[in-house]
């Protein structure tokens, strides 16, 4: 919250707040369908011995949030051959915030 405080020019409440998070699309949780996905593309791409780094509606995912996921996914990821896309998220091998 503190970093959109810095861009609004005058103080907000929370309410205010959450309405431009909104706006923006911006999103803290990741949907389970999403993180079953990136954990199945994960692991198609770590046995291709290629790094995987995952940008979610503008936000890098990390990979402690990554491997808590798998710990407490209760089933398996899907096989690597059934990993479905969504618009919500992309994969790339090295991220750079502009």
């Amino acid at each position: 919250m503190c970093s959109i405080m810095m861009i609004c020019s005058r103080p907000s409440s929370e309410k205010q707040l959450k309405h431009i998070l909104q706006k923006w699309d911006i999103k803290k949780k990741v949907k389970d369908h999403d993180m079953q996905s990136m954990l199945s593309l994960k692991r198609k791409r770590d046995m291709q011995g290629k790094a995987s780094q995952f940008v979610y509606h503008g936000a890098l995912v990390s990979n402690e949030k990554l491997q808590r996921a798998a710990k407490r996914a209760k089933v398996l990821p899907a096989s690597p051959g059934t990993v479905t896309i969504s618009s919500d998220f992309f994969c790339c091998t090295n991220f750079k915030k502009e």
